[in-house]
């Protein structure tokens, strides 16, 4: 355990959940913002209800392993104040600096201005994202609990 590790309490799972997304037109459910994956490859990911798969409410936390469309599901963590924070960031920066810009370049200039901004956009949108994964985000050790904890465990 390194010291930015951050300790969740994760409570494992009574029985064995399946992993059912389900989105429709980007409306519905789905699991999002993984965590950095910790020394056994298992990671901590949000559910969240989506409207034009955008973000909106966050549901639970859970403790995986494999993808985000096909994992096995470990347990369950409280939700994190961070995480949901930089979920609703990156949500409104990718709003704001590709989908804004595209169709108003559409709209005013033409598809010249419109085809570039799109390609510098979505090659920003990706290295920032291989960046965020690998080096802003907290690694998070998780702790089984066998009890209920009444109280929501901190993870500020």
């Amino acid at each position: 355990m390194e010291n930015k590790d951050r300790i969740v309490y994760v409570k494992p799972l009574s029985r064995q959940t399946p992993l059912y997304m389900s989105r429709v037109n980007g409306l519905g459910s789905t699991l999002i913002s993984p965590s950095r994956p910790d020394e056994h490859g298992a990671y901590f990911a949000t559910r969240w209800v989506t409207i034009f798969y955008f973000p909106v409410i966050p549901l639970r936390r859970y403790y995986m392993t494999g993808s985000l469309r096909s994992g096995k599901l470990l347990g369950q963590a409280p939700l994190d104040v961070s995480d949901v924070v930089r979920t609703y960031a990156t949500a409104v920066f990718i709003v704001g600096f590709v989908a804004i810009p595209v169709a108003l370049l559409g709209i005013f200039e033409g598809g010249g201005w419109m085809f570039i901004w799109l390609v510098v956009a979505l090659v920003l949108v990706v290295v920032l994202g291989r960046m965020r994964r690998a080096r802003w985000l907290p690694r998070y050790v998780a702790r089984w609990s066998e009890s209920d904890h009444s109280e929501p465990q901190p993870l500020l």
